[in-house]
């Protein structure tokens, strides 16, 4: 570009300048400070800190939270739970599938004498059903008990 038809503030530096001038404070966000050239981060007071010490300290954190003992029971029933539910959801998938592609003719069976509903439709049906019933016990048991002992972790934690 010719100088004569440049910007007011056209160099790298003084778009950085104003740039980091102009952005609002949001807890949580975080931004590249040009004149540091280091990543801070802005706490809920609205103040900076150098991004190493928040990892610094979620690393701590996190480190305390996932040894302690609750935490890890936690995380095994809630991963046996999971694992029930993808049990069920996924065997009954994959047998209709098989059941499909090795006897079509099982799934094409009428349900009534003169009907148009086959088998494989009303069992199409049951496992859509079956799956939303799956999930909607998930999310139950997840607000009332895992919610809870997480809260009742991280408020240990906290202490």
């Amino acid at each position: 570009m010719h100088a004569a038809t440049r910007g007011k503030h056209d160099s790298p530096q003084e778009i950085a300048d104003i740039t980091i001038h102009h952005l609002p404070r949001y807890p949580g966000r975080h931004i590249v400070h040009a004149q540091q050239d280091e990543t801070v981060g802005i706490d809920n007071t609205g103040a900076f800190t150098p991004r190493w010490m928040e990892a610094m300290m979620e690393t701590s954190s996190v480190i305390g939270i996932t040894n302690n003992p609750s935490f890890i029971a936690l995380a095994k029933r809630r991963g046996r739970f999971v694992a029930y539910l993808t049990a069920a959801t996924l065997i009954p998938y994959y047998g209709f599938i098989l059941v499909a592609g090795f006897n079509p003719q099982l799934l094409a069976t009428k349900i009534s004498t003169g009907g148009m509903i086959n088998i494989g439709w009303l069992v199409g049906v049951m496992l859509i059903i079956g799956t939303w019933l799956l999930t909607g016990l998930y999310v139950r048991r997840a607000n009332r008990e895992f919610d809870d002992l997480a809260a009742e972790i991280l408020a240990g934690g906290a202490k």
